[in-house]
C-alpha cells in the first residue's frame, strides 16, 4: 500500500538526482564565464550565423550570408528572440547557445544515469565533458556544435524513457516525443537528425511487440523523415549556403580506396585517444594468462614486426597512429593542425615511436573488447545457472505431488 511515508523517501532522491543534474548544468556556467568570452568579434564561422540572426530578427525571413553548412533552423530563432529580447550583438547572440548548452549538460547527466550509472560517476562523466577545453568555448559561440549534441542527446533519453516504461502507452508517448522534438531540433545541424532516422528506429525495433498505436508511430515518423528531406530540399535552394553532396565524386578505385582508409582511421583514432583509459583494461587482461592472451601477445608482436618492416608502404603509413589527414584540427605526426599548413613544420613522433603507439593502442582496445565479451558472457551462464537452481526446486515438488 502506498503511504505518504513511502512516497516522501523516492521524492528526495528524485530532487537530490535533479540537483547533481542542476549543479553540472551551474558549474558549466560558472566556468564559462569565468572565462571572460565576451568580444564583440566574430569566432569561428559565427559572424555569418549571428548576422543570419540578426536579419532574421529584422526581416522575419531567414537569409545567409555565406560560411553556413549547417542549417541552423531554431538556433536562428532562438538567436533572434534574444536579439528582440536584448539588442543586438555578439553577445546576446551566443548567450543563446549558454542556455543551450546547460541544457545539454543537464540532460547528459541523467542520461548517464538512465543508463545505468551512479549520480556519482554520471556527474563525473557529464563534467568531464562540458568543462572540456572544446565544449566550454563552443558554449558561448553561435557555431551549431552544441544545438547538434542537444539534439541527439535529447532524444537518446527519451528513447531510453520509452524502453524503460512499463506501461505500453507510455512508451509510445515517449517515442512519440523523440520523434517529433528529433525533427525540430535536428535543423539547426543536420546531423542531429541522426537521432530521428538511426536511434528512434532501433528503439522501435526493442519496443516492437509492447507498443500500442503503431500506426499512428509509424505514420508520425514517416512525416518527420519526409519533413528533413523537404528541409534538406529547402536549404540546397537557398543562395550563399555549403551544401554537401556527391555532385562531382566519381565512384572510381582511388576514391573507394580513400573511404576505406577513412573508415581505418575511426577505430584507430579512437582507441589512441582512448588509450589511457583502455590500458587498464588490457593490463587486467595480461593477468589471466590463458592460451587467448599468449595468442594475443603474439598477433600484436607479429603486427609490430609487419609495420617495422615495411615503412614505406602506403598501407603502413595510413594506419600508423596518429593517422595522417588533410583535414584540419586533427592530430596528427606534426601536432595538432588547427590552420592550412605554411610551410614546412617539425616531425614531433618519428616512425618508431608511431608503431610503438599504433601497437600499444590496438592491443588496448582489443583486451577491452575481449574483456567486454567474457565477462558478459560469464554473467549470463551466471544468470542461467542461477534461473536453474531456482527451477530445480519447483520441479520437484512438482514431481512429489504427482
Amino acid at each position: 500500500m502506498t503511504t505518504l511515508e513511502n512516497v516522501r523517501p523516492a521524492t528526495r532522491i528524485a530532487r537530490a538526482n535533479h540537483r547533481a543534474a542542476i549543479l553540472c548544468a551551474l558549474l558549466l556556467a560558472v566556468c564559462t564565464l569565468a572565462s571572460y568570452p565576451f568580444a564583440e568579434i566574430g569566432g569561428n564561422d559565427d559572424f555569418a550565423y549571428v548576422r543570419s540572426a540578426k536579419a532574421l530578427a529584422d526581416t522575419g525571413h531567414i537569409v545567409y550570408f555565406g560560411w553556413s553548412s549547417a542549417m541552423l533552423g531554431w538556433q536562428l530563432a532562438l538567436g533572434a528572440l534574444f536579439i528582440k529580447l536584448f539588442g543586438a550583438s555578439f553577445t546576446t547572440t551566443r548567450a543563446s547557445i549558454l542556455l543551450v548548452a546547460l541544457i545539454t549538460a543537464f540532460v547528459l547527466q541523467r542520461t548517464f544515469v538512465r543508463f545505468g550509472l551512479s549520480e556519482s560517476n554520471s556527474t563525473f562523466a557529464t563534467l568531464t565533458l562540458v568543462l572540456s577545453p572544446l565544449f566550454i568555448p563552443l558554449s558561448f559561440s553561435f557555431m551549431s556544435d552544441i544545438p547538434g549534441l542537444l539534439a541527439i542527446a535529447l532524444c537518446l533519453y527519451l528513447c531510453h524513457r520509452a524502453i524503460e516504461s512499463p506501461l505500453p502507452s507510455h512508451a509510445t508517448a515517449w517515442l512519440l516525443a523523440a520523434t517529433i522534438s528529433n525533427a525540430i531540433l535536428g535543423t539547426a545541424r543536420q546531423t542531429g537528425w541522426l537521432g530521428l532516422l538511426v536511434i528512434v528506429p532501433s528503439a522501435f525495433w526493442l519496443l516492437r511487440r509492447r507498443l500500442r498505436f503503431t500506426v499512428l508511430l509509424v505514420c508520425v515518423w514517416a512525416l518527420c523523415v519526409e519533413f528533413t528531406f523537404a528541409c534538406l530540399h529547402w536549404f540546397s535552394r537557398q543562395m550563399y549556403t555549403t551544401v554537401e553532396g556527391t555532385g562531382g565524386m566519381g565512384l572510381d578505385s582511388d576514391h573507394l580506396s580513400g573511404v576505406v582508409l577513412a573508415a581505418l582511421r575511426v577505430p584507430l583514432v579512437t582507441a589512441l585517444l582512448l588509450s589511457p583509459i583502455l590500458i587498464a583494461f588490457a593490463l587486467a587482461f595480461l593477468k589471466q594468462r590463458t592460451r587467448a592472451v599468449y595468442i594475443s601477445i603474439a598477433g600484436a608482436v607479429i603486427f609490430f614486426a609487419y609495420l617495422w618492416l615495411r615503412p614505406h608502404s602506403y598501407w603502413v603509413g595510413s594506419i600508423l597512429a596518429p593517422a595522417l589527414s588533410g583535414v584540419r584540427d586533427y592530430v596528427t605526426p606534426l601536432g595538432i593542425l588547427e590552420l592550412p599548413d605554411i610551410g614546412n613544420r617539425p616531425l614531433i613522433l618519428n616512425f618508431g615511436v608511431r608503431t610503438v603507439i599504433t601497437v600499444v593502442s590496438y592491443f588496448a582496445a582489443f583486451a577491452f573488447v575481449v574483456l567486454l565479451i567474457t565477462r558478459t558472457r560469464n554473467a549470463t551462464t551466471r544468470q542461467n545457472q542461477t534461473a536453474r537452481r531456482q527451477d530445480q526446486p519447483t520441479r520437484l515438488s512438482w514431481h512429489a505431488r504427482r
